[in-house]
This record gives C-alpha cells, sequence and structure tokens, in this order.
C-alpha cells in the first residue's frame, strides 16, 4: 500500500541542481536527477521557458540535463527544471553566474636591468577576477 501511495506522488528531485560559476567564454551542464521519469520536464531562465532543442536532455530513468556553450555575462541568472507528471509539480532552481575573463592593462616600463640587456619588461595589472592562465607573445 505505501508503494502505491508513493507512485502517486509528484516526481521529486533525488539530485538537484547546483549552482555554478563559469568564466566567459566556456560552457557549463546544469544537471538533476529525479527518483522516477516525468511526464513533462520544462527549461526555465528568469521564469521564462527555454526552447527545447540539442542543448535539452530527459532520460528515460530521470535525468535531465541544460547544456550551455559559449557562455557570456547576460547568460547569467537562476535556471529552473520544472517536472510535472498527473498528481501534480516539483521544481529546483540553480543560479549560473558567469565571470568575465580576466582582462589586462599592460604598462610598458623600462628598468636599469632592461636597459642593458636590451629587454623591455611589462607590468600587467589584472582588472577582474584571474583564474586563467596567462599567455605572453611577442608581435
Amino acid at each position: 500500500h505505501v508503494q502505491q501511495s508513493a507512485g502517486r506522488l509528484p516526481p521529486s528531485f533525488k539530485i538537484p541542481l547546483t549552482n555554478q560559476e563559469v568564466t566567459e567564454g566556456k560552457s557549463v551542464v546544469l544537471h538533476c536527477e529525479l527518483n522516477k521519469p516525468a511526464a513533462s520536464v520544462e527549461w526555465r531562465r528568469g521564469g521564462e521557458p527555454l526552447k527545447n532543442g540539442d542543448n535539452i536532455k530527459t532520460t528515460d530513468n530521470g535525468e535531465c540535463t541544460l547544456a550551455i556553450k559559449n557562455l557570456i555575462s547576460s547568460d547569467s541568472g537562476i535556471y529552473t527544471c520544472e517536472v510535472v507528471n498527473k498528481f501534480g509539480v516539483t521544481s529546483y532552481n540553480g543560479n549560473i553566474t558567469v565571470a568575465q575573463t580576466a582582462q589586462l592593462a599592460p604598462v610598458a616600463q623600462k628598468s636599469k636591468a632592461s636597459s642593458i640587456i636590451g629587454l623591455i619588461y611589462y607590468l600587467c595589472k589584472c582588472l577582474s577576477r584571474c583564474t586563467e592562465g596567462i599567455l605572453y607573445s611577442k608581435f
């Protein structure tokens, strides 16, 4: 009798969405897992439904994913996975924060040592989060 009543409940989340912080230009996959398949799964961003496409997957065993590629700052926001069956609706929110890529402001400075050996040293100041490796090139 307990199993019958459990079957008459809306789906619930075994693994809910998690908040994520991602750098611009990268990709993110939102993933949640239900205790049972739902008749309908809808992803929303800021309360607005997202169009179904290749980036949205739902499996028969209750896994739901939303993939977003080439993130830009306007992709930041609250994303919701809303699931429905004939017994009700359940939803869970996760926040995506898109961090800007590090911007460097080079300032040319010569030191005494550079004039002796003919090198120019550049002092770069990071203007935002510096989480990526920095690559220097000679032009």
